[in-house]
């Protein structure tokens, strides 16, 4: 009997797509994770924002909260409205 020939195996290479950056965690570990953790789980220079309580809060209710307070150390920085707005979705989307 007669043994039949194997193909040739070509191997490619696989290209890996660079993973997207979100912009708003970005922001949240620029300005936020320091005092919340970076996980929003809270440390000792800030409470936890992953929390019902927090989620439950409303996009303007947490803006004012986060960046109209200049008695809390690090809550004045010149954020613009959508980074403002950004950072706010990621705080309300911390699980």
């Amino acid at each position: 009997t007669e043994t039949a020939a194997l193909p040739a195996i070509e191997i490619v290479p696989t290209q890996v797509a660079p993973t997207a950056v979100d912009p708003s965690a970005v922001l949240y570990e620029t300005y936020c994770a320091a005092c919340h953790g970076t996980t929003g789980s809270g440390t000792i220079d800030g409470p936890a924002l992953n929390t019902d309580d927090v989620r439950a809060q409303s996009v303007n209710e947490l803006r004012a909260i986060s960046f109209d307070d200049p008695d809390v150390d690090g809550h004045n920085e010149p954020l613009n409205a959508s980074q403002q707005r950004g950072i706010v979705h990621f705080i309300q989307n911390l699980d």
